[in-house]
């Protein structure tokens, strides 16, 4: 036989059957998948509480096995459409099963009629059925824009205690409310405080805050320390709780600086007004120290 396609571009006239074949074995597939039945439940929908579902179930057949089917479920006079994806093989077996998937329409979305498509089906060896199949047509109602649900946030609450690390605030939960704290939502809990705080709170979808409510709380942690306050019962033989500078005394002797002298009764005197040597004051100076030094 001459070379079908010459190299200066000369072409033969036709296409040219080189032989037959002849297949055998178990009978030849060529259908795409059949339609045996199909059910939306429910058909009618409201969606003034809320988001509502439609369950989607088909029987289908097919010599070879069928590929998961595809559905949608689109509005008939807007771009709204929902659950586009394939559905689940639930009972049966691809040759012959029933598949179901589940397709939530949100509140809000739009009133009316829905259609409920199943895509052309097709099977393991690429048969494929001819068209699109409309399953169902179902009726929304409900308001297209739910009046939104009036709310009043929580109050945060601040704990602001003696020194730093009691320092606290805590977040309510309250429906339809968020809460930032540095732009960031922040969830209900109690958190520790430190500085300069502000916590605000804004409404979630469907939710609208009453005019007037409080929606920010700041606050200026303190890092104080409690005042000092000296036992009611003075360390001190010789010296009374109502005397000058008790305070300071009984202070000076729990942190360990100056603490007096053991008497060989047991008690501890402080000797108030015994003079102070130099060397005496060199050790309270030292104990003084935060941190001592290593000498």
């Amino acid at each position: 036989m001459k070379t079908a396609l010459k190299s200066l571009g000369n072409r033969s006239t036709s296409f040219q059957t080189l032989a037959t074949l002849t297949v055998t074995g178990t009978a030849s597939d060529t259908s795409g998948p059949v339609l045996v039945n199909s059910s939306v439940t429910p058909t009618a929908l409201n969606l003034e509480s809320g988001p509502t579902t439609a369950k989607i179930t088909v029987q289908l057949r097919d010599q070879t096995g069928v590929q998961d089917p595809t559905v949608t479920v689109s509005h008939t006079t807007t771009d709204q459409s929902f659950g586009f994806g394939s559905m689940r093989l639930v009972s049966g077996t691809v040759q012959d099963g029933t598949w179901e998937r589940s397709v939530t329409i949100p509140q809000g979305s739009a009133t009316g009629q829905w259609k409920v498509t199943l895509y052309p089906l097709s099977d393991t060896l690429g048969n494929r059925s001819t068209s699109f199949q409309t399953l169902a047509t179902l009726t929304v109602t409900g308001t297209d824009n739910p009046t939104p649900v009036s709310v009043v946030p929580g109050a945060v609450v601040f704990f602001d205690g003696e020194g730093t690390k009691d320092d606290s605030y805590t977040v309510p939960s309250t429906d339809g409310v968020e809460y930032l704290v540095d732009g960031r939502v922040a969830a209900a809990g109690k958190y520790p405080g430190t500085g300069i705080l502000t916590v605000t709170a804004r409404a979630t979808a469907g939710y609208v805050i009453v005019a007037g409510a409080n929606t920010e709380w700041t606050t200026t942690f303190s890092n104080a320390e409690a005042p000092y306050a000296p036992p009611v019962v003075s360390p001190f033989a010789d010296i009374a709780t109502n005397q000058q500078f008790y305070k300071e005394m009984a202070w000076l002797s729990e942190q360990g600086i100056s603490t007096g002298w053991a008497e060989a009764n047991g008690t501890r005197t402080y000797r108030a007004l015994q003079p102070v040597n130099r060397d005496a004051m060199a050790a309270f100076l030292y104990r003084a120290s935060t941190p001592a030094p290593v000498l």
